[in-house]
């Protein structure tokens, strides 16, 4: 009864908390689903797994906010289920709860999804069933190779308990199965150099520098508690391997700081923290439960789609009015799911999200199809910024050529719409 009693809880906070899907969700499965080529023509250095096969959340019809909304649930819903599977324990699953919501849970992103594989390979892993666990691994890794760390761990992991490459080795062919059938599809779909740049090569030598982003000072603040109880389960906890899956399923994506990137820990720092001895157990419980409600208390927003909300909606209608749909527009520094609700296209003929540090490789291919498209209609966020940079100063060449070449003839909030 208390088990259902938190699966509902937490069920109907996420129904009512503000929602924030990724846009990547949107813009790159609607892309490939009009015959663009991921990597070469799409711009992005995620592993493809929801992004760039042809069957696709998009091709599935799941890529709206309601939808994607009741999917983070399931998939919340997944989680819990399995960390009582493993645990017996409610009292697991109410601390997941209380974190899951605390880290950026009414988010959609990549990290959403790799607890999902990662819970199921932790219980295969205790039940030495080798070849599985590396196979949900591999998966993992073919959603976001951030979780690449986590697949060395658990090798190193097995081979210390068993004591026998044979292990090892049915581990590491059930990773290689997924990812290497992943790299064969990209390199016979003729994208195959552009695949291992943006996702091997850019992500290890550009992205690490250009894109690292430390938490503030408020920040830090509030994460003294969890990775408090983080330590306490390091250090008192009885099953040491929990913290390795903990901790290494978040190594590869802290370069730039974002909770959202520690969901994939949460389950295993639950299933650690409820092995703590009783009072320990009862203080943590507490401690989480006060510390949770005191962070909603003061920032939660309540209800809506984060980039979705009237305005945006506003701006939709403004460009249906002077488009077709399947017409060429281009979006400077707005968020590009607009093309998904316009039933637009990006001009140019190459898509990337105006990031500097993607800008400073792309930015003269995107000026090239610019020009040579000369499309009717941009639409720029003249506030756009990331991080301390304006589109201006991360775009001077793109932003040049509509400064000369248009003239506004609408604003929505921030958003200049321009004709030719």
């Amino acid at each position: 009864m208390i088990l259902a009693g938190l699966l509902m809880f937490h069920a109907v906070v996420l129904w009512l908390l503000e929602f924030v899907p990724s846009p990547e969700l949107f813009i790159n499965p609607y892309l490939v689903n009009h015959g663009w080529l991921p990597y070469a023509q799409i711009i992005d250095q995620h592993s493809p797994g929801l992004l760039f096969f042809p069957v696709n959340l998009a091709s599935l019809g799941l890529a709206t906010p309601t939808l994607l909304k009741a999917l983070l649930i399931g998939l919340v819903i997944f989680q819990s289920l399995w960390i009582y599977k493993i645990s017996r324990s409610k009292w697991a699953v109410g601390l997941w709860t209380a974190w899951q919501l605390f880290f950026a849970g009414n988010n959609l992103w990549f990290d959403s999804f790799l607890a999902v594989l990662t819970l199921p390979a932790y219980w295969l892993w205790t039940q030495k069933k080798w070849l599985v666990t590396g196979l949900l691994l591999g998966t993992a890794v073919v959603i976001k190779q951030s979780i690449l760390p986590l697949v060395a761990f658990v090798a190193v992991a097995t081979w210390w308990q068993t004591r026998g490459i044979k292990s090892v080795l049915q581990l590491s062919l059930g990773v290689a199965i997924p990812t290497l059938l992943t790299a064969l599809y990209f390199f016979k779909l003729g994208v195959g150099s552009d695949f291992w740049y943006w996702l091997v090569t850019f992500s290890l030598t550009i992205y690490p520098v250009a894109g690292k982003l430390a938490p503030s000072l408020r920040e830090f603040a509030w994460l003294a508690v969890p990775l408090g109880l983080f330590a306490l389960s390091a250090i008192r906890g009885k099953n040491k391997p929990l913290i390795g899956w903990a901790l290494f399923s978040v190594l590869g994506g802290l370069s730039r700081y974002d909770r959202i990137h520690f969901q994939p820990a949460l389950p295993f720092l639950a299933l650690s923290l409820v092995q703590l001895p009783k009072k320990w157990l009862q203080l943590t419980l507490i401690v989480s439960v006060v510390w949770v409600s005191l962070w909603y208390s003061k920032t939660a927003v309540w209800g809506g789609v984060r980039y979705f909300d009237p305005q945006t909606m506003k701006l939709v209608e403004e460009i249906k009015q002077r488009t077709q749909p399947g017409q060429k527009i281009f979006l400077l520094g707005t968020q590009p799911h607009l093309y998904v609700l316009t039933q637009t296209l990006p001009a140019g003929n190459v898509f990337a999200f105006h990031i500097p540090w993607i800008l400073q490789i792309v930015q003269d291919r995107i000026w090239t199809g610019l020009v040579a498209d000369s499309p009717q209609l941009v639409v720029w966020d003249t506030s756009s910024r990331v991080g301390n940079v304006g589109i201006s100063e991360s775009a001077p060449k793109l932003v040049q050529y509509v400064v000369d070449n248009y003239q506004p003839v609408a604003t929505v909030g921030a958003n200049i719409i321009y004709q030719k």
